[in-house]
């Protein structure tokens, strides 16, 4: 079972983030301005990196869906965003750059969008210090 699959993820919690996944990371790190300042980063980043997933998609560029997947899988899963996570794990492993296909990454485009505006709404929240 990977971190994404963790039944600490979103269906335990309201909205779009684990928040215990984004309150270990402030402990770990000691610093909560420190994690405000990468959820902004983050959520600056957000909307190209799901324009580069959805343009590549459109597009059938493999390579570029999975580039764009697998980095903000990662970027997503570290700030509690495990919804978001697993639908660009799904878009990693669905994109095949030796034969060029993103087998079914088009019907995947509405769910990652929905989830980013979730994601961008909940983080927003926390680095305005509302949570």
């Amino acid at each position: 079972m990977s971190e994404f699959d963790s039944p600490t993820g979103p269906a335990a919690s309201p909205g779009s983030i684990d928040w215990s996944v984004l309150a270990t990371l402030a402990e770990d790190v000691g610093d909560r301005d420190f994690v405000v300042e990468t959820v902004q980063v983050y959520l600056s980043e957000l909307p190209g990196r799901i324009g580069a997933i959805v343009e590549g998609a459109e597009r059938g560029d493999a390579a570029g869906v999975k580039a764009a997947a697998h980095s903000l899988k990662s970027s997503s899963g570290m700030l509690g965003a495990l919804g978001l996570a697993r639908i660009c794990r799904d878009l990693e492993a669905m994109s095949d750059p030796a034969d060029g296909s993103t087998r079914g990454a088009v019907g995947m485009v509405a769910a990652l969008t929905a989830e980013a505006e979730g994601v961008t709404a909940d983080l927003t929240r926390y680095a305005d210090g509302e949570m």
